[in-house]
């Protein structure tokens, strides 16, 4: 039997697309392999002066409850998503907050912690890892017990961060040179990282949860009236509040949308960042709108916001697939979204709109479209984890019979 080790560095407090990704690929290899796959999560935790800052952060666990990231520092594993995460724990200190998250530096700081892990990889056959902290341990295993390793690029891993320091960008084409494989969730995004460094490289998607599907329509009646937008039209943005998901142009769409559309319409805004409360502000302020905010909600709730939506719009300035999109239109909905990354390849160009001067326009001219009925609707059926895992299964199977 196969061993296989997955190496990644996440939030657990704030489990979100790319966490929940991850954890689905184990997952869906696991169960079509029989392989054993043991996932290393490394963890940064908030020291007291940090958390005086920042606020504590605690975590719900099912069957445990709510726990202190104090009480959870002493696990060294947690049951998560269904996937049992061997837990790496790094200190995040005052100074760390300002060297890696305020100049972008995070990644190259901190290379002997990661080569201190490298023994924990000892003994399997292959290394997964992801992204560029995970790839940097998954390498220093190869170096030192001989492990083949491959690399899962997601996003701005590859489109935005190599790009804004000369240091990272070296050692991420090293990375892309030393891996056995380079998977890239986008072809978008793969051809992006040809401007970074040659390697051995290839797509492989990521799937979408089994939970988002489209309900049948007494139920999708039910959920409309339970959320009260019965005999409404609704209009989504589902993501992050931060700069990258533009969220700045919500406003403008929304008013545009609203003028534009002969009916009911409630828009409605899920997720929360640190430009909630200005783009709050700006949207409260037209009185003419109807719109709720309603912060992060658990993963669980997603499919029945999205069987309520209309037309999801998603304005970003980047993203490596946005799976969100796949989420939405398979639970029924229309999307409509900025031609960036590798968007269009999951709801075709049609659908989509350059980010360009008349970009609020033209996204809120699609948005009517879809309200009217008049949308193109993909097909998304390429997003799925039991191709990914088969897929992926077929390449640790290549990498390993070549030696």
């Amino acid at each position: 039997m196969r061993r296989v080790a997955v190496i990644f560095e996440e939030n657990i407090f704030d489990r979100k697309g790319s966490f929940n990704a991850k954890c689905a690929r184990i997952k869906h290899l696991a169960e079509l392999t029989g392989w054993q796959i043991d996932a290393f999560c490394i963890q940064l935790y908030q020291d007291a002066f940090v958390s005086s800052i920042l606020g504590r952060r605690s975590l719900d666990i099912p069957g445990d409850g709510e726990i202190s990231e104090k009480a959870l520092r002493k696990r060294k594993s947690l049951l998560l998503n269904r996937v049992r995460l061997n837990l790496i724990w790094k200190n995040y200190s005052i100074l760390d907050h300002f060297l890696f998250y305020k100049s972008g530096l995070r990644p190259v700081c901190y290379p002997r912690f990661l080569k201190r892990h490298a023994d924990l990889l000892k003994g399997y056959d292959v290394v997964a890892a992801h992204s560029f902290v995970g790839g940097f341990i998954a390498r220093e295993a190869q170096r030192r017990f001989g492990i083949p390793f491959y690399i899962s690029w997601h996003g701005s891993d590859i489109h935005t961060t190599p790009f804004k320091h000369p240091q990272i960008k070296d050692l991420t084409a090293e990375l892309l040179r030393d891996a056995k494989i380079n998977c890239f969730v986008s072809r978008d995004l793969m051809d992006v990282s040809d401007r970074i460094g040659p390697g051995n490289k290839t797509v492989l998607y990521n799937g979408c949860d089994e939970r988002f599907v489209r309900y049948p329509e007494d139920r999708r009646v039910e959920l409309r009236r339970e959320l009260g937008v019965q005999g409404k039209k609704v209009v989504t943005f589902a993501g992050n509040l931060l700069s990258v998901k533009n969220p700045e142009s919500l406003p403008g769409i929304f008013h545009e949308v609203h003028r534009l559309f002969h009916g009911d319409v409630e828009f409605w805004v899920v997720g929360d960042g640190r430009l909630r409360s200005t783009i709050e502000t700006e949207i409260n302020a037209d009185s003419t709108l109807s719109c709720r905010f309603w912060g992060n909600m658990p993963p669980e709730r997603m499919p029945e916001i999205f069987n309520c939506t209309d037309v999801l719009v998603l304005p970003s300035k980047n993203e490596g697939l946005g799976m969100v999109l796949v989420e939405a239109v398979r639970c029924g909905a229309c999307a409509v979204a900025s031609r960036v990354g590798g968007i269009p390849e999951v709801i075709g160009t049609e659908n989509t709109v350059p980010l360009d001067g008349n970009f609020t326009t033209c996204m809120a001219d699609l948005t009517v479209k879809g309200l009217n009925g008049k949308l193109h609707r993909p097909s998304v059926d390429l997003f799925d984890w039991n191709l990914t895992a088969e897929k992926e299964r077929r390449l640790i199977d290549k990498m390993l019979s070549n030696g």
